[in-house]
């Protein structure tokens, strides 16, 4: 075997999986926190005072694909994200698990 792998063939090695090279690797169901937190502190400015933050003017924020946020309050959590909204007079918060975010999308007037 040490031959093959000599002239430029995979080695198969006990214990590890190796892919076809043309093969793609499957792409991760969430994204990494770190990342959705930076696209909530872009969409948002701190509430002074508070650990919360605003949407930004003109900028609509939605999470997994649900409803579409607009002059909403953010707070990151450690373990969830609440999104508070006025809808119809009512007082809304929505609480989203971290791990169990998939997506965020912002959308903005072209400038």
């Amino acid at each position: 075997m040490a031959e093959a792998a000599g002239r430029g063939t995979r080695q198969s090695f006990p214990g590890r999986c190796f892919p076809a090279r043309n093969q793609k690797e499957p792409m991760e169901e969430r994204m990494n926190k770190a990342t959705l937190e930076k696209v909530f502190e872009y969409a948002s400015k701190p509430v002074q005072g508070t650990m919360s933050r605003k949407l930004r003017k003109d900028v609509k924020i939605q999470v997994n694909e649900g409803e579409v946020y607009e002059g909403a309050t953010l707070f990151l959590g450690e373990e969830f994200v609440r999104v508070t909204c006025v809808k119809d007079g009512l007082n809304i918060n929505t609480y989203y698990d971290w791990e169990k975010i998939a997506s965020v999308r912002t959308l903005g007037a072209v400038e």
